[in-house]
């Protein structure tokens, strides 16, 4: 039997094993599952970020609140004791007196209450709050190295697909294919340096010390 009367998609007596052929029936299917996996690592990893940054953030507007809070009512009983003690002596009465004395106590009395507050929630609430945002830091470049190697599996089964249609199918599927294989060249190669750089950078920061 000549190689002519080979059956269509199979490999004959003297031709080459070509894997790209035998993936052609899953190449659709292995861009597709790629590109889930692609989107979903880039997806948590930002997701962890945000979220570890919002922990973060949290913590630090609670204090910012309080602090806020406890100046504005300061300023507000201060600025009732600067205008009585901006008026003339003449025209001040016994009243004004009295009210300039109370607010001084009311003031001093505030200040009091909200530095004991504030001591009582550095040991308590906020120290909870700012623990749980430490951790949360801590623990996000663990994640990260996770979801990046999720990305890179992703990475690889995406670009497999585009091999296996690039090389095996036909039409406009092929060359939007061979594109995409060119523009992810260009970036491994072209922007390769910088992106290396990243990951050194990621892994360096999860390691005791840094790499230095």
């Amino acid at each position: 039997m000549s190689d002519e009367n080979a059956p269509q998609g199979h490999a004959g007596p003297g031709d080459e094993f070509n894997p790209l052929v035998m993936l052609k029936p899953f190449g659709s299917l292995l861009l597709l599952i790629g590109l889930i996996l692609v989107v979903f690592a880039k997806g948590c990893s930002s997701l962890a970020l945000i979220s570890a940054s919002d922990t973060a953030s949290d913590a630090r507007l609670e204090v910012m609140e309080f602090e806020h809070e406890t100046e504005a009512k300061s300023n507000s009983i201060q600025s009732e004791i600067d205008e009585i003690n901006a008026m003339d002596r003449e025209d001040r009465t016994e009243s004004d007196d009295e009210r300039k004395k109370e607010l001084e106590e009311e003031l001093k009395e505030w200040r009091d209450d909200r530095r004991d507050e504030k001591k009582k929630l550095s040991q308590g609430e906020w120290h909870e709050a700012q623990f749980d945002a430490q951790t949360a830091m801590m623990k996000l470049p663990g994640k990260q190295y996770f979801y990046e190697a999720f990305f890179i599996f992703g990475s690889l089964v995406l670009i497999v697909g585009l091999l296996v249609v690039g090389f095996s199918e036909t039409g406009p599927a092929r060359w939007v294919a061979l594109i995409m294989i060119a523009i992810l060249t260009f970036s491994i190669y072209i922007g390769g340096a910088a992106w290396i750089s990243a990951l050194i950078s990621q892994v360096g920061g999860m390691m005791p010390g840094g790499l230095g």
